[in-house]
């Protein structure tokens, strides 16, 4: 497998410095986007943005939460159904990580950063028991221990995890 690298622009690339200048004018665009709004239109802004993100990363691992049921579950109004019910019960423990990432100042290429998100998560009061353990390629199950890499080689959804020995690098 081909590890997901480099995660950062090298100095050495030519294009670097054109991606810096990118992300500059990207940064300069999203401060001018909130500079002239009234706070409290800015934080119903963020409340919504934050569904949002819970809603597609919760896609991306493959549980299709629908934004209805998660805002439902924001409200402590579960689905009775048991799949929609353990679905809003996962993106409320997403939520609660979520909220780390937009409150803190960190570099989220450092890998203690990340543990600690990992942590907040698989730590959630809201995890039910079937969301603490994942599947390897022969189907057997593992407990996930918050804030640990995992040692073993997963199935997440459909796809083939990077293999456990290269979480370290990645």
């Amino acid at each position: 497998m081909n590890l997901l690298t480099p995660f950062m622009p090298s100095v050495e690339n030519p294009k670097t410095s054109a991606l810096l200048k990118q992300a500059d004018e990207l940064v300069v665009g999203c401060a001018s986007l909130s500079a002239g709004l009234q706070p409290n239109v800015l934080n119903e802004i963020k409340r919504i943005t934050r569904l949002v993100n819970n809603y597609y990363s919760n896609l991306i691992e493959s549980e299709g939460t629908h934004p209805v049921d998660i805002y439902r579950a924001m409200q402590q109004d579960f689905a009775s159904q048991l799949d929609s019910n353990a679905k809003q019960h996962l993106a409320l423990a997403y939520s609660e990580a979520q909220t780390i990432v937009f409150n803190e100042t960190a570099d989220y290429s450092d890998l203690q950063c990340l543990l600690k998100i990992h942590r907040t998560f698989y730590s959630s009061d809201y995890l039910l028991e079937q969301h603490k353990t994942i599947k390897d390629a022969q189907g057997q199950r593992h407990p996930i221990m918050p804030g640990q890499l995992r040692e073993s080689d997963v199935i997440v959804g459909c796809h083939l995890a990077p293999p456990a020995v290269s979480l370290g690098d990645l």
